[in-house]
């Protein structure tokens, strides 16, 4: 079944995407679209983690949304800029509030976690071509001084062995993990993708504790445990604030990244609270926006809007897919995940949810 959708996903990208938009046919479905749509504040939120070569030393992502190679990232912007209007998340929120037309489509830009490569691969597109975007940060690890798990596990378990998974680890970690484990030291790189991104799905519901636990068991297990990167992993609060006087927006996105639904009264506070406070001190400007960690409707508690907004947001981002309308709930707001797409697949992602929330 994974080998079929992965076939699948290629035949999309390589032949049916292009075909429509270098056809033209992607250009007249838009025309078309926005003929009917009217659309006075709706919005589409688009989500991005990593900007960073897949081929490159760097290249930890466990999912196939998690990282966008540069090349691509710039199209998809270009791509952006000439059909439609791309702004602030602030005056996205006033949209919809206000029931606000817009000259054309309106679109959000957005980043999660803080990694390096917004500053050094992101930004220069976005000031070249003068587009917002925001970033949502997770402070405990700026300027590198935690590593997020997924981060640690991709390139640990590039050094594994299965013999060594075997004798090692089938005793010391739950059995399902280590099932996952073997099916991802068991495929081909062509399907190694798919099978970390179903181990990482076990690891989300459970502790952090437990996942770094698990995680040093793998680590004992291989020849260099230490991960190393060529360049840093995160930004530093310089490049942040440097961004933020451009025009870059900053969110919050937890301290440590944890499953919101899943820890203490005490440690929730702590997490939508003092992030906001320590980007705050840093960029010396109010914080109002946030976004959960993974983000499901399962992922945080029932009352976090009320929560929110009782520190002082007016916003949050969900990784619910779908387009923002008046009636949207601004601490519910939907996105829309993009991975390493190619122009004419990005173009067909982005129309394709356009004209579902039109008809569906």
């Amino acid at each position: 079944m994974q080998a079929f959708k992965t076939f699948l996903k290629r035949l999309i990208g390589g032949a049916v995407a292009p075909v429509l938009h270098y056809g033209g046919l992607l250009s007249i479905l838009r025309w078309f679209r926005r003929r009917l749509q009217g659309g006075r504040g709706h919005v589409l939120v688009l989500t991005y983690h990593r900007i960073c070569d897949p081929s490159g030393p760097d290249f930890t992502f466990v999912s196939e949304t998690l990282g966008v190679d540069p090349g691509h990232f710039e199209r998809h912007m270009r791509h952006l800029k000439r059909h439609f209007e791309v702004i602030s998340l602030d005056k996205a929120v006033l949209a919809m509030k206000e029931n606000l037309p817009g000259q054309r489509d309106l679109v959000v830009v957005t980043f999660d976690d803080g990694y390096y490569d917004n500053y050094a691969a992101a930004w220069p597109v976005l000031r070249a071509l003068d587009l917002p975007a925001t970033i949502f940060l997770a402070t405990d690890f700026i300027e590198d001084k935690d590593i997020m798990w997924n981060d640690r596990l991709a390139p640990l378990l590039d050094q594994l062995a299965p013999e060594t998974a075997r004798d090692v680890l089938q005793q010391k970690i739950p059995d399902d993990i280590y099932s996952a484990i073997h099916d991802y030291l068991s495929v081909g790189c062509d399907l190694k993708l798919a099978k970390i991104d179903a181990l990482c799905q076990l690891f989300k519901p459970i502790s952090d504790r437990e996942k770094h636990a698990i995680i040093d068991r793998i680590a004992a297990a291989v020849p260099d445990p230490e991960i190393r990167f060529k360049q840093p992993l995160m930004m530093n609060w310089e490049q942040i604030l440097e961004m933020y006087c451009e025009d870059i927006g900053f969110g919050a996105h937890s301290c440590s990244h944890p499953i919101l639904s899943r820890v203490s009264e005490e440690q929730l506070e702590r997490e939508i609270g003092v992030s906001k406070k320590i980007i705050e001190e840093q960029i010396c400007a109010p914080v109002e926006h946030f976004a959960y960690p993974n983000g499901g409707p399962e992922d945080y508690p029932a009352d976090i809007g009320t929560r929110l907004s009782r520190q002082g947001y007016v916003s949050a981002c969900t990784q619910s897919v779908g387009i923002n309308t008046p009636k949207t709930d601004s601490f519910f707001l939907k996105r829309l995940p993009i991975g390493d797409y190619s122009l004419p697949l990005f173009d067909l992602v982005i129309e394709f949810r356009l004209l579902a929330h039109r008809w569906f």
